[in-house]
């Protein structure tokens, strides 16, 4: 990002430089109008589910025994409460083969740790608990463990993918290096975050309905 007048535009939320951001607003407003209800649609069915979600989280968590077979009978239960024939779910099937077989309890030790943070250290806990699921090689982190931040918490966390990627790059936001999957995900969520606020009278309100429309954009630049 260039430097920039102060009241040209706000500093980010590391407070280092002024970023002029730009979100994609698709010019087929019925199409944006399908997309976001499409997506809050989506919203609903989880947050119906949410009560049973969160006890089949906080009972994994709190199992002091785990079996292969428990694990299997979570994985059966997590696809009946979030799945893309249910219509809770944001992304594209593939982690149905992918996560199968994962740790659950330990994906549900680290959510459950994210649910239970004070709204002012939970970034600091995702970090941290990111980096952990890295570091032991549980390999939903990418695509579960995001989503369920984003449909637990909305408003402040988004599901990492490719259309992200994207706009941070387009944005001109070149991460630092060196930093860790935890990092990485925050340093997104705070722009997003920041993005959104700025963008006076954007169609999305919160990162979830944002991530809709990134991905809509991205489908139109692929096929433009």
């Amino acid at each position: 990002p260039k430097p920039g007048k102060k009241g040209a535009a706000d500093e980010d939320d590391s407070g280092n430089y002024a970023v002029e951001y730009v979100l994609p607003l698709p010019t087929d407003l019925k199409m944006v109008d399908n997309i976001l209800r499409s997506r809050r649609a989506a919203m609903r069915v989880f947050k119906a589910n949410r009560d049973d979600l969160e006890k089949l989280f906080r009972d994994a968590a709190g199992s002091a025994r785990w079996s292969s077979n428990r694990n299997l009978a979570f994985h059966d239960n997590l696809r009946e409460l979030w799945s893309t024939d249910g219509g809770s779910r944001f992304q594209a099937k593939g982690w149905e083969i992918k996560g199968k077989h994962c740790d659950h309890r330990e994906f549900s030790r680290s959510l459950v740790r994210v649910m239970d943070a004070p709204r002012v250290e939970r970034d600091i806990v995702v970090i941290r608990e990111l980096n952990r699921m890295s570091d032991s090689l549980l390999g939903t982190r990418g695509s579960l463990f995001t989503e369920m931040l984003c449909q637990f918490f909305p408003s402040v966390y988004h599901v990492a993918n490719s259309p992200i990627k994207d706009w941070l790059r387009a944005s001109g936001l070149v991460r630092p290096r060196r930093l860790s999957e935890g990092d990485k995900y925050i340093y997104a969520a705070r722009h997003l975050r920041t993005a959104l606020r700025r963008t006076k009278g954007y169609p999305a309100k919160n990162l979830a309905e944002l991530d809709a429309l990134l991905w809509f954009a991205e489908e139109g630049r692929a096929n433009g």
